[in-house]
């Protein structure tokens, strides 16, 4: 099972701004080859811009130890050379990622833009299984100050709004969909009322000795992300943005653009209604609403190196946590 999320194959450049310039510029070639420490920005062949091409030398030779600048380079493929020393030194995956902004770099592609909601209700077995395993992995969920959905925290889902979804149904239906939605919100309220400390729960932790193989997994779990929180959601470098035609919605203000709710949450409940208008919700909001993916950007100055790793991070949680979900479920 993976995270949830609405990305679609076909939507992956929904509404993706283009940073920098560009326009193919046609330069003159003065010579076949020359050194970096000769570089003549007018001279190069890029897709970059003269300065985009002086920026990623100025980057390359700040943070790159032993930088070579006596390399000899043919100029068409002077940018590729830059790009991949960055590329390589920073961990980025894919060079193009790397876009230019007037005075720093812009790592794209950290995280497609999405919303991405975790089902803890497998885990919600552990409660009566393994006591003090679930009181672990419940302050975990306190500490990472996930929106929880059903405690209202977000605008996804209220009684209001249960009630009405509840409409039309069979008497039923109804019935195992209430069971469902109380059960989501005595989980939540225990969540929260829970009083174990994060030292208190790595304590315990540490004294814990599964001899279930699923369980020692979800110890180790434990013990790497106790403490986490994922702050990124809305991390995007908005003021490097240039005005395009292609983007209709540059013109909005950018409380404008940036006013969605919590793209990363938790939610615990198994109802089918919940779940169909809880997907519905968020497709709509996807559909309506202009999304940025998190980046982080290189200066001479400093690179958000914490950033890029909070979303590595993220990325690596998601994966592990729904590894477990799948073990518990075969269980």
């Amino acid at each position: 099972m993976e995270t949830i999320t609405l990305q679609h194959p076909k939507r992956q450049s929904k509404n993706v701004p283009r940073f920098g310039n560009g326009t193919v510029r046609a330069h003159k070639v003065k010579r076949a080859a020359f050194r970096l420490s000769d570089l003549d920005v007018s001279d190069t062949i890029a897709l970059l811009d003269n300065e985009s091409n002086d920026l990623l030398f100025q980057i390359a030779t700040h943070y790159i130890p032993r930088f070579d600048t006596e390399t000899l380079i043919a100029p068409d493929q002077l940018t590729d050379h830059l790009l991949n020393a960055i590329a390589q030194h920073f961990n980025i995956d894919n060079p193009k990622s790397i876009a230019v902004g007037e005075d720093r770099l812009v790592v794209l592609d950290s995280l497609e833009h999405d919303f991405y909601m975790f089902d803890f209700s497998t885990f919600t077995s552990l409660r009566y299984r393994s006591p003090k395993l679930y009181e672990c992995f419940c302050t975990l969920l306190r500490g990472l100050k996930l929106p929880f959905v059903e405690a209202e925290e977000t605008q996804y889902f209220y009684m209001d709004y249960f009630e009405f979804i509840l409409d039309g149904m069979s008497k039923r239906d109804q019935e195992s969909e209430k069971r469902h939605f109380q059960k989501a919100v005595r989980t939540i309220d225990h969540i929260k009322e829970g009083e174990m400390t994060l030292r208190e729960s790595i304590s315990q932790l540490n004294n814990y000795k599964p001899t279930n193989k699923v369980y020692a997994n979800i110890k180790t779990f434990l013990l790497e992300w106790s403490g986490t929180q994922f702050t990124f959601s809305n991390s995007a470098p908005y003021e490097y943005y240039e005005s395009d035609e292609d983007i209709e919605q540059f013109d909005k203000s950018i409380e404008q653009r940036t006013d969605v709710y919590d793209r990363i949450g938790m939610f615990c409940s198994k109802g089918a209604s919940f779940n169909r208008s809880f997907n519905q919700s968020m497709q709509e909001d996807f559909n309506n609403s202009y999304l940025l993916n998190p980046c982080w950007t290189i200066t001479i100055e400093s690179a958000q190196i914490d950033l890029r790793d909070e979303i590595s991070d993220f990325k690596r949680f998601s994966t592990e946590f729904y590894r477990l979900v799948s073990a518990l479920e075969k269980k």
